[in-house]
């Protein structure tokens, strides 16, 4: 039995179109995301959210995709090797090393945030970097294998896709809960469709344990959060959860009735 199943909007969550409705998985599926809500976003929708996406998954995150294997709609297109500057006491150089023998380092930005209830914040600021080592042993047989004591990947990060993404993860989630959006003054729809290199106004890294809500390798939460005095809605998004990253805060809306403040929502 799936202990996600999948739910239907039946009209575009981030428009309200009910033309060429595609699904919405709340976590992207090449991060193997088990929560789908079905006919959930248009065409011209899907394809500004998946750019966001693109951006990440293609990105800082491919290599780690391509040696932990996760889903892909494009498997003639994963790299057979992953490129590794190993190093010793005496030099460093370049290998391209076969994905069955190869490793790969995570690194996600802590974001210092959410700006957006900060006004005097006007640019983006990365507190540090949330690391997902890789597999102890593997990475010991790699390093023996190539006579090194280090091994290095580049990682180009680029933050601000990361946080449109985590943005597009924590409305379609709320979508996914059938929250009443009626009672909430929304920012996310806008910002995710035409403002997404301002989605980083709206995310903080947490520095606590994550708190496990969904199944898998992430969790995601709906709280009411107040910062400075004002309550917003924010949907808690922990990727890699289960290995102990950092949750992030991300502010999806404000509640219309300030009594709203005073609930908790735990889904």
């Amino acid at each position: 039995m799936n202990p996600n199943p999948p739910r239907h909007a039946n009209r575009c969550i981030y428009c309200g179109s009910m033309e060429n409705l595609s699904d919405e998985h709340i976590v992207p599926f090449a991060l193997w995301g088990d929560l789908v809500l079905k006919k959930a976003s248009c065409a011209a929708c899907a394809a500004i959210t998946s750019d966001a996406e693109r951006q990440v998954l293609r990105g800082f995150v491919r290599n780690w995709r391509t040696v932990n294997r996760s889903p892909t709609r494009r498997k003639k297109e994963r790299p057979s090797t992953i490129r590794i500057r190993f190093g010793n006491e005496y030099r460093e150089w370049d290998c391209d090393v076969p994905v069955e023998e190869a490793v790969a380092f995570l690194a996600l930005p802590l974001i210092q945030g959410p700006s957006l209830a900060a006004s005097n914040e006007t640019s983006l600021k990365i507190a540090g970097f949330d690391r997902q080592d890789p597999n102890q042993p593997q990475a010991l047989a790699l390093l023996a294998k190539h006579a090194a004591i280090k091994a290095e990947m580049y990682c180009d990060i680029e933050p601000y896709s990361y946080c449109a993404m985590l943005l597009k993860i924590a409305f379609s989630y709320a979508a996914y809960l059938r929250t009443d959006f009626s009672k909430y003054d929304l920012f996310a729809p806008e910002i995710i469709l035409k403002q997404p290199e301002q989605a980083w106004r709206y995310v903080g890294s947490d520095f606590q344990a994550p708190v496990r809500i969904t199944r898998g390798l992430h969790s995601v939460q709906l709280v009411h959060r107040r910062y400075f005095n004002e309550t917003y809605l924010v949907g808690v998004v922990s990727l890699f959860s289960k290995s102990g990253a950092a949750p992030n805060e991300v502010i999806i809306g404000k509640p219309i009735d300030p009594a709203l403040g005073d609930v908790v929502l735990l889904q």
